[in-house]
């Protein structure tokens, strides 16, 4: 029984992850496209990003927990992408990342992270995406 309650939880695991990387992947090719004017692969990442962001909010909390782990890595895009969907889980975090990512120079994603603390404070934002 325990074995069983082991392997189904590390198969959960395995699935959080592989949403996470899948989450993680394609926001870093959304940002690529959209740095050099690709639409059509752009909105092709985005609907694969938004397809991992629905995986990864099957999980729950811990699917919360982990995409706030994104907010520590060094693409913009990626950053910009999990602070925007963290911001009803855990506001405060999500905010910081999002007024470090306005404050720099990352471009176009620097200009997204400001536009996106815009409207969420203007409450035009929804909290699910």
């Amino acid at each position: 029984m325990l074995r069983t309650a082991l392997r189904a939880s590390c198969s959960m695991i395995d699935e959080l992850t592989r949403a996470i990387e899948a989450f993680r992947t394609h926001a870093e090719r959304h940002g690529t496209a959209t740095n050099t004017g690709d639409s059509r692969s752009a909105n092709s990442h985005f609907r694969a990003m938004e397809s991992a962001l629905g995986d990864i909010r099957t999980f729950g909390e811990r699917g919360h927990d982990a995409l706030l782990h994104l907010l520590s890595t060094e693409s913009a895009a990626v950053r910009c992408w999990a602070a925007r969907y963290s911001l009803a889980h855990d506001e405060e975090k999500a905010i910081r990342a999002l007024e470090e990512l306005a404050n720099t120079p990352a471009g176009v994603w620097s200009f997204n992270a400001r536009m996106v603390l815009v409207e969420w404070r203007a409450g035009r934002l929804d909290a699910n995406g």
